[in-house]
């Protein structure tokens, strides 16, 4: 998913900006390492307003053609004694959408996306501290999972504990625990049983 999501981004930037797919990609980056997100490159440094179209392009409406079949996703979240929430940079719309593919609604106690973080997302502190204000939870209280390496960076600088989700388990010395897998997260949390 992540990976359709990045293309369409750069489809985006390439269309919007008038230049080549290699050239959108490499701005794109340039922009996300400096403002942690692409849209918010586009906002500050191009002027870019129409964001409510960014959202609606970038977020593949279609979420099954891109997501692996996990059958055993549902109850494994249901089995981990505490409670569990989304922080996500996507809209509710297409969180709900990979939710609903997976059947797993219901094991969330609540989604906070990018519209409800003020359009400040990961890894800016601030979209960390409303979630943990909304929560009623300290950092130390939570672990924070991602697969991008930089919004782990965000939460434990708050002092919080991460766990990269590493697919490829390509990230080569990690500065925080990985699995390579969300499947993976039982035998992480109680390495014991």
């Amino acid at each position: 998913m992540s990976s359709e999501i990045s293309r369409r981004i750069t489809l985006f930037v390439s269309e919007f900006l008038g230049v080549d797919i290699d050239e959108a990609g490499d701005l794109r980056r340039s922009g996300f390492l400096q403002y942690g997100t692409t849209l918010k490159w586009l906002e500050r440094e191009k002027n870019f307003q129409d964001i409510e179209s960014y959202l609606d392009v970038v977020h593949p409406p279609d979420v099954e053609r891109f997501l692996p079949e996990l059958p055993e996703l549902k109850e494994m979240l249901r089995q981990l004694p505490m409670d569990k929430y989304i922080l996500t940079n996507s809209t509710m719309e297409h969180s709900m959408r990979i939710l609903e593919f997976y059947g797993i609604a219901d094991c969330f106690r609540g989604i906070f996306d990018i519209r409800g973080n003020g359009m400040e997302g990961k890894p800016h502190q601030s979209a960390y501290a409303r979630v943990l204000h909304a929560v009623g939870k300290n950092p130390g209280d939570i672990l924070f999972m991602d697969d991008v390496h930089g919004y782990l960076d965000g939460f434990s600088s708050l002092g919080g504990r991460c766990l990269l989700i590493d697919q490829q388990m390509s990230h080569p010395a990690p500065l925080h625990p990985r699995i390579p897998g969300i499947l993976d997260l039982p035998a992480f949390l109680f390495p014991s049983e």
